[in-house]
Order: C-alpha cells, then sequence, then structure tokens
C-alpha cells in the first residue's frame, strides 16, 4: 500500500502496521481521517525512502509502530536493536518536524533497571538493563533531541489475541497439553494492544481538538494496563479464563539462563496521560478476559 495520492486535512500515517499495535489501530473506526497502515516492507523505517515520504506527503499523524523487540536477539545484534530501535526512529523524528507532524512512538518499560519498589513515574532516571532497553531508550532520547511534536508512550509486556506473544505461546503450548514453568519474580503488568490502540486513539484525537495547545502536550508518557503481577500469575489467568487445566510451576528467572537481563520491577504508572488525556487503561485482567473472549476489536469505545 502507498502513501495517498493527495493527503487529507486529518490524515493518519501508521508504520509497523503488521504488528500487534499496528494491527489494533488501523482496525479501529477512524471518522473523518484518512488512515494509511504500512507493513514493514511497504514502510521499513529504516529506509530513507520511508521519511521522504513524510516529507512529501505530510501526514498530520504518524505513528510509529514498529520496533525491534527480541530482546534476546538484541544481546547477540546490538547493532540491529540500535538501527531499528534509535537511528530509524530519529530519521522519522526529523522529518516530522520538517513536515510539521506529529510523532507518536511506542517505547518500553524496559528502559528501567527495576530497582524501585513501586510503579516508575515518567520523572525516573532510565538505566536499562539490555540492549533492547538502551536502544529503546537511545529512541526516545534522539526523538527529543530532534525537537518533533510527539508523543512517546512506555508500555509493558504487550499481548493480544493473534500472533507471537506470551499469552498465545502460553495457551499454545496448554492445548498440547504441556506442562509450564513460568517466571514468578519479574513484576509488570500485561497490556492488551487493542486497549492500548484505543488510549493511543483518545490522545490523537485531543492533539487534533486543541492545535494551540499542542505543543505543550508532547512528551513522555507511561501507558499500561492498571495493576501488578508476575508473568506466573499472567499464565495462571489465561489458562482460567481459557478453561485450560496444565502443570504450572512458578520459577525463578534465573533458572532460564537468559542471556539478556530483564528488570524486577517495571510497573508503569500511567496517572500522567490519564490526567492529560482523560483516559486509563483497565486492570490487566479484565482486558485479559476481554482479549481472550474475542472482544470486537474494529470499534471504538466511548
Amino acid at each position: 500500500m502507498a502513501l495517498p495520492s493527495v493527503d487529507s486535512p486529518h490524515s493518519l500515517l501508521i508504520l509497523g502496521g503488521e504488528g500487534q499495535i499496528g494491527s489494533a489501530l488501523a482496525a479501529l473506526d477512524w471518522p473523518g481521517w484518512t488512515v494509511t497502515a504500512l507493513d514493514r516492507r511497504e514502510g521499513d523505517i529504516t529506509a530513507a525512502s520511508t521519511a521522504q515520504a513524510i516529507l512529501r506527503r505530510r501526514p498530520r499523524v504518524v505513528v510509529n509502530a514498529a520496533a525491534y523487540t527480541d530482546v534476546e536477539g538484541a544481546e547477540a545484534d546490538p547493532a540491529a536493536a540500535l538501527r531499528v530501535n534509535a537511528r530509524a526512529p530519529r530519521q522519522l523524528a526529523e522529518a516530522c518536524a520538517a513536515a510539521g507532524a506529529w510523532l507518536i512512538h511506542y517505547s518500553t518499560d524496559y528502559v528501567f533497571d527495576g530497582a524501585k519498589p513501586g510503579a516508575y513515574v515518567e520523572s525516573d532516571a532510565p538505566g536499562p538493563l539490555n540492549v533492547y532497553g538502551a536502544s529503546k531508550l537511545a529512541g526516545e532520547q534522539a526523538i527529543v533531541a530532534s525537537a518533533c511534536r510527539h508523543l512517546i508512550l512506555r508500555t509493558s509486556w504487550v499481548y493480544s489475541g493473534q500472533g507471537s506473544n506470551f499469552t498465545t505461546k502460553i495457551l499454545a503450548r496448554a492445548r498440547l497439553g504441556q506442562a509450564l514453568r513460568v517466571v514468578d519474580d519479574q513484576f509488570g503488568a500485561p497490556t492488551w494492544a487493542h486497549a492500548l490502540a484505543l488510549a493511543t486513539q483518545r490522545a490523537i484525537g485531543m492533539l487534533d481538538r486543541t492545535q494551540a495547545a499542542g505543543p505543550a502536550l508532547s512528551g513522555i508518557y507511561h501507558l499500561s494496563a492498571a495493576g501488578r503481577c508476575n508473568w506466573y500469575e499472567v499464565a495462571k489467568a489465561a489458562l482460567e479464563l481459557s478453561g485450560l487445566t496444565v502443570p504450572v510451576t512458578p520459577v525463578a528467572a534465573a533458572m532460564f539462563g537468559a542471556v539478556a537481563r530483564r528488570p524486577a520491577n517495571s510497573v508503569l504508572d500511567s496517572s500522567r496521560f490519564a490526567a492529560t488525556f482523560g483516559c486509563r487503561i483497565a486492570p490487566w485482567r479484565e482486558d485479559l478476559a476481554r482479549c481472550l473472549a474475542g472482544a470486537d476489536q474494529s470499534r471504538s469505545n466511548p
């Protein structure tokens, strides 16, 4: 799919349209907007042609839902992670600044080291433990330095009913009758891609309605499901909600011998986003139930 030949005054470009968040965004109703969602083949964020297309078409809003998300792979190939998660966002941000477009970019809870006992707020100092987190932090810094109008949305443990994510992998193994061992010493909040898309849509609507005050809204926001849990609790909930019964053993993360270190606590406080945009993502278990029940992802909530 190519960018439209004539841009609408309300044009939205979604990059990473094949991913969990990008496809959830594209599935929403967007009254009054011209929406173009590009996958990696059509809109590779690392290619100069994508930034040039932004300059040429001048969309109102660009959403970057593309990223290098293989945490273990980033340790083996840091150059690839930096190319996608740091250099590409810099190119996009510079193009958006020149085109007068808003850039909405998704970042991660893994920019933090997990040492804080409570939920992280935006003003907490980052300290990533792994290459993936460091590359995402570098992307954030590049966007801020570009001076483009932006929303950087840090989220956590994204999942959906399709594709490859923690929930779908757990359920696939359970349906084969396999016993599970799941980490119980890493805490965060799983965030449904559909809920994240709805909140993003709400923010875009406010940016459009308050253009004069828009630049004041630029910045970093935390945006994840409410609540706190560990991966073991997510697995148990997913099995229960799906009516599946297999043995599940809680284990320490160290038992898996992962190369990349993960934060023990990456719970995000989303109060700033809620206060600014009047929207809060539901508690994680409620959204997990909606997701596994096959809730309609093509409609926007009020």
